[in-house]
């Protein structure tokens, strides 16, 4: 059966003149924009600004909303008013017409539902409450997750050795270990990066209307409305101490979206290293699908693919926002929808890829110790000690002659005997290469 259709004019004419169904406001941010109408409705009661029935009703409705229903009466594109208006106004209609239906009284939608709200106002502030709630409820759980795997693969691998590398070419020998703490400190690094910035969204200039200055909203709204949303939220919300600030700039939510750039950047790197090592045997990555249409029994690294496509996406969302930060003039940012819609989106993307690498990928990746320790072994820089004993420039005769003969550095030393067999063990013990500052000599 069609659902009944509670909004009104205003999201008619937005729906007929932006009919762009591909992305629609997303309705986790309905939920929070019904958080602030309800806590709107409590504090114009309280400052004696609207009726008490009227009050009680519209928090009600709010509140139905915000725990999900409804949801279908919520049609809007992101590609609407750059104020977000047209989405105030959907909800605004909404309430009153459901006030009308279910309880019999006029509720007018700007009159009483907008009460000593704006757009301007109430649009960033749900915006913040948006991206504080899924950052802290989906996005940063998956990341702490996959931070403590990584920690530890980093102690399974305790007493693996391998080559490391440098320019695409062999270096001196490394624990695989070092390698996967660095990749746990890193994203430890980005995850707190991502905290931070965060912690930025919770102040929100709910109250100042229009243009930052308060103008039709009664004296006590905006520390009151923040109270209220605080009570409903359980989260650390302050008013803005400069609301014109935070309606004519986005600049916190930009570094905000730039933390998620930047750790997902990180993460690339990542990924490159493991799916290279995945190639060259060091490591295997659990095999999820068959990887050719016509290439029988070839697997292909997906989870790893999945997730660096996600990251380019959302690199690529980024710069939307920063173009829509850079864009905006006077006292209002007129990108809101879509810094909503880029922002959310990333998010969404980032959990799911990095829930499904770390379960598909991570989590029953094993090192290949024989491959590994014959990588460190045959690599020409652990020649790098003996020019502590001979010098740079025969040292790097001796590696020159075993690239162009296919020889082991040790069978060049031997062959040409420059030095005894027992100081040869002790130089080239991988051990002692890997780890020359926790190696013990048992």
């Amino acid at each position: 059966m069609k659902e009944k259709i509670y909004w009104g004019n205003h999201t008619k004419k937005a729906k007929e003149n932006f009919p762009y169904e591909g992305k629609i406001v997303p309705f986790e941010f309905i939920k929070n924009l019904a958080l602030i109408k309800a806590a709107s409705a409590k504090a114009n009661l309280n400052l004696k600004a609207i009726d008490k029935r009227k009050a009680e009703i519209i928090f009600n409705i709010a509140i139905e909303i915000s725990k999900g229903k409804y949801s279908k009466q919520f049609p809007l594109s992101i590609y609407q008013t750059g104020s977000g208006t047209s989405t105030n106004m959907n909800i605004n209609e909404v309430i009153s017409n459901l006030a009308k239906e279910k309880y019999k009284i006029n509720i007018h939608p700007n009159d009483d539902v907008n009460l000593s709200q704006s757009s301007n106002d109430v649009i960033p502030s749900a915006i913040n409450l948006t991206l504080i709630k899924e950052t802290k409820e989906k996005l940063l759980p998956e990341i702490t997750k996959l931070e403590k795997e990584f920690k530890k693969k980093a102690k399974e691998f305790k007493n693996i050795i391998t080559t490391g590398r440098t320019h695409f070419q062999d270096a001196v020998p490394v624990g695989l270990s070092f390698e996967f703490e660095g990749y746990y400190l890193i994203i430890k690094k980005q995850r707190k990066n991502i905290e931070n910035s965060l912690k930025n969204l919770f102040e929100i200039p709910l109250g100042g209307t229009a243009v930052g200055t308060g103008l039709n909203s009664p004296k006590g709204f905006s520390e009151k409305a923040v109270y209220h949303l605080k009570k409903l939220t359980g989260l650390p919300l302050k008013k803005a101490k400069c609301k014109f600030e935070y309606q004519s700039s986005i600049g916190n939510i930009s570094v905000f979206s730039s933390s998620l750039k930047n750790f997902s950047l990180e993460i690339f790197k990542i990924l490159q290293d493991l799916k290279i090592k995945n190639y060259f045997k060091e490591i295997s990555i659990p095999p999820l699908q068959e990887g050719s249409s016509i290439m029988p029994g070839k697997v292909n690294p997906v989870a790893i693919e999945v997730l660096q496509q996600i990251i380019f996406d959302v690199a690529g969302k980024d710069t939307s926002v920063s173009l829509s930060s850079l864009s905006g003039n006077f006292e209002l940012n007129t990108f809101l929808p879509l810094i909503l819609f880029s922002i959310l989106d990333s998010i969404k993307i980032l959990t799911f890829g990095i829930k499904t690498f770390n379960e598909k990928a991570l989590k029953n990746l094993k090192a290949n110790e024989e491959i590994c320790r014959r990588y460190a072994e045959n690599s020409p820089s652990i020649a790098t000690p003996l020019s502590l004993i001979i010098g740079y420039e025969r040292t790097a005769e001796i590696v020159k002659r075993a690239v162009e003969e296919g020889k082991t550095i040790i069978e060049i030393i031997r062959e040409e005997k420059i030095i005894p067999e027992e100081k040869i063990k002790e130089i080239f013990n991988l051990k002692k290469l890997a780890f020359p500052h926790h190696f013990k000599d048992k």
